[in-house]
């Protein structure tokens, strides 16, 4: 896939595109059928397939809600859009000045730089100044192709749902919504052991605070490192500054049998949040904690194809967020 930055002052030659248009914030189920669509009528019309999508989100530049992150982070964005198979990603930078921009402004000036054959977007996509274009609009210059909408239990699959989800630590359901687990990608950057008696170590975590915050607590996980998927722990809380940014921080809890473990990178996947948060007085306090949560762990009905066995896992790993 070619990811391409949009230039107003750029001519661009690429040829003749299906197209598909809106933020994808997410990239849940209703997103991805949107892509597979455009990828599919590009294939069948042997052309190629294109996103125009923004960045930063406009919610964030307009001031509409505090900055509380990303469900799917750019980078991550980009990969999934190449699984899908997409050929370009037109990122189009968004500004005070482009929400100004009328709906045929937007035609003309940004989409009109394309050779479009066909435009993909959902059933209630809109654009321009206030959102003054839409289908109806759009349609009367080019070709497009309407998604449906697609429901969970009778409420429209959106980013606002699963944003409201894991703001409530909800990620069974967002699980469903996504198509796939929430997640945090991060490196590891420092260690230090938990007591001498323990076999824990505490493992410090760099991530991007692009990530959308959760609820605080602990949660069940799918952990993996150095290619090896397993099933854990993971205590996750935020601080908050006084500019409501989200101190990004992770302290992951590992055993010694894992070395070499400095710099590589780390998944966190979130399955199901066993307890909210608690503030523990001392380590052992959080050494009984963490043998509690093993035991619900245990209790869960976890698919664990691909998965480390539960009784090489108690002697190899428990992971918390923090």
């Amino acid at each position: 896939m070619e990811l391409i930055t949009f230039d107003y002052n750029k001519t661009y030659t690429l040829p003749k595109l299906v197209l598909a248009l809106g933020h994808f914030d997410g990239l849940h189920l209703a997103h991805q059928e949107l892509i597979k669509k455009t990828v599919e009528l590009a294939t069948t019309n042997n052309i190629k397939s294109a996103v125009i999508t923004f960045d930063p989100h406009p919610d964030y530049v307009l001031k509409k809600r505090a900055p509380t992150g990303y469900i799917t982070p750019m980078k991550d964005k980009i990969a999934i859009f190449t699984t899908l198979g997409v050929d370009y990603l037109i990122i189009v930078p968004f500004t005070i000045k482009l929400s100004k921009m009328l709906s045929n402004e937007f035609e003309e000036i940004i989409l009109g730089k394309f050779d479009i054959e066909r435009i993909v977007i959902g059933f209630d996509y809109r654009y321009g100044y206030k959102g003054q274009g839409t289908k109806d609009t759009l349609k009367e210059r080019y070709p497009i192709y309407v998604m449906k909408e697609i429901t969970y239990k009778d409420e429209k699959i959106g980013s606002s749902l699963i944003r409201d989800m894991l703001i409530n630590g909800e990620v069974e359901i967002v699980h469903k919504l996504l198509g796939q687990y929430y997640y945090i990608n991060g490196e590891i950057v420092s260690k230090e052991r938990l007591s001498k008696a323990s076999n824990f170590l505490v493992v410090k975590v760099s991530f991007s605070v692009d990530y959308h915050i959760l609820k605080a607590g602990i949660y069940a996980s799918i952990i993996t490192l150095d290619k090896n998927r397993l099933l854990g722990l993971t205590y996750y809380h935020i601080n908050t500054s006084l500019n409501n940014q989200v101190d990004a921080q992770l302290e992951v809890y590992i055993t010694d049998l894992l070395n070499n473990i400095y710099n590589k990178d780390i998944k966190i996947e979130f399955i199901k949040q066993l307890q909210t948060e608690n503030n523990y007085l001392n380590k052992k306090d959080l050494l009984t904690q963490i043998s509690q949560n093993i035991e619900k762990l245990k209790l869960l009905k976890v698919d664990l194809w691909g998965l480390e066995l539960l009784g090489q896992w108690v002697k190899k790993l428990a992971i918390f967020c923090l």
